[in-house]
């Protein structure tokens, strides 16, 4: 029985002219970092699947009002933002990871911080922060 497990994050822009960046944090390490989020973004690390607690954090950054087009209603017609999506061992967990995620941000400055849920987009800097236990596979039957 092969003793690892890969979990696999893609990223990337609805609007890869903005200027949005990401930083990938494994176990309060950063492991990636990009200050654009100009193309697709395939980050694969292979983590042991001794027994242990994990946090992944990915941090979104560089989000302006400018980045948002509203309509004279209100509306969003045009907005920035970074599509997250996750896998372990090449099996898509999008649902687990949204249910288990928790996504910190205060809109972009302009309220208080909150822990909000997660819907697969990024649209305001902030952090997504997933604890996950290994070994992986136990973690995702619970």
């Amino acid at each position: 029985m092969d003793d690892t497990s890969t979990i696999s994050v893609d990223i990337s822009s609805t609007d890869t002219p903005s200027r949005l960046g990401v930083a990938i944090w494994l176990n309060n390490q950063c492991v990636f970092q990009t200050p654009h989020v100009h193309e697709p973004i395939h980050y694969k690390h292979v983590i042991s699947d001794e027994d242990g607690e994990h946090e992944l954090q990915i941090v979104m950054s560089g989000k302006t009002q400018d980045h948002t087009i509203v309509d004279d209603h209100g509306n969003i017609i045009k907005d920035a933002v970074l599509s997250v999506a996750f896998r372990v061992d090449n099996v898509n967990f999008d649902e687990l990871f949204q249910k288990q995620v928790v996504y910190t941000h205060n809109f972009n400055g302009t309220q208080s911080d909150i822990a909000d849920t997660f819907h697969g987009f990024m649209g305001c800097n902030g952090t997504l922060s997933l604890k996950f236990t290994t070994p992986l596979f136990l973690w995702v039957l619970d």
